[in-house]
């Protein structure tokens, strides 16, 4: 300690403590907060002291049912009818819908995507940790309890180990940058995957209107491919959206029959939407 500043704090992606100050920046609300960088993942980690939220998944649900709240069913519908578009994209990774697809979605939200998935003639399961979020997709949707429960990613997952139940695509669209334990997330869902199965994931790249206290860490472009090494997985798609500020990846096993896409390929890769 210099008696002000820590000389390092821990990452919020892969808890190294091996992490660098890039000082002080802006976040969202043009309050000023520390940026750690960390060497051992390249993720960067706002300094909100986040880790002493005492239950944190739940601080995370309130966060987002406050923020959808004053969404209309008119708006539901719109974000569904962009999710179809979505899944079509996605069509190779999902395969040919039908009651045997087995697709999951980690944290459902208002079950926008569940939804666009069942129209689309998909049969997903989610989970959502937010009640009252869970129940706006219940009641806007109709979806049944059993097809989006209300429960947290942690205990979801642990009642499908149990089941034995492999998936071929998991969505954790929005997700992975609220999660405490992103990497112990990434390894959950690695052992639910068929031999092919893919996880896909958005998150945020660093920039100041996607740092506030709920983004416990943000993405630089490297990040995935340190995730998918320290997770033993592999990246198999990979691109941004820089008008948006978003970083699309999909991760498969490393047995998996699809090609990786290697770090060098950056600059091939990037593109704005």
């Amino acid at each position: 300690m210099n008696g002000i500043y820590p000389n390092s704090i821990q990452c919020a992606c892969c808890e190294s403590t091996d992490t660098t100050s890039m000082g002080v920046v802006l976040d969202r609300d043009g309050r000023l907060t520390g940026m750690w960088v960390c060497k051992n993942c390249n993720a960067f980690t706002p300094d909100y002291k986040s880790d002493l939220i005492e239950n944190l998944t739940e601080h995370q649900a309130m966060y987002h049912a406050k923020y959808w709240k004053g969404c209309t069913r008119d708006d539901l519908e719109q974000v569904v009818s962009d999710l179809r578009g979505m899944v079509k994209y996605y069509a190779d990774f999902l395969g040919p819908p039908g009651t045997d697809s087995t697709v999951l979605e980690i944290g459902a939200g208002r079950g926008c995507l569940i939804e666009a998935l069942r129209r689309e003639g998909y049969n997903p399961e989610g989970c959502e940790p937010s009640a009252q979020l869970a129940d706006r997709a219940w009641s806007t949707f109709e979806i049944p309890k059993n097809v989006l429960r209300h429960e947290s990613a942690d205990a979801f997952l642990m009642r499908l180990h149990d089941r034995h139940q492999l998936y071929s695509t998991v969505f954790a669209w929005h997700v992975i940058e609220h999660v405490k334990y992103p990497l112990r997330l990434l390894r959950a869902l690695g052992r639910i995957l068929t031999r092919d199965g893919t996880i896909l994931l958005q998150a945020p790249l660093a920039m100041q209107e996607h740092i506030f206290m709920e983004h416990l860490y943000l993405f630089s472009p490297a990040l995935p491919f340190k995730m998918a090494e320290l997770c033993d997985l592999k990246v198999v798609d990979y691109w941004i959206s820089e008008r948006e500020g978003f970083i699309t990846f999909a991760l498969a096993r490393l047995r998996a029959a699809r090609a990786p896409v290697h770090p060098h390929t950056f600059a091939a890769l990037r593109m704005s939407l």
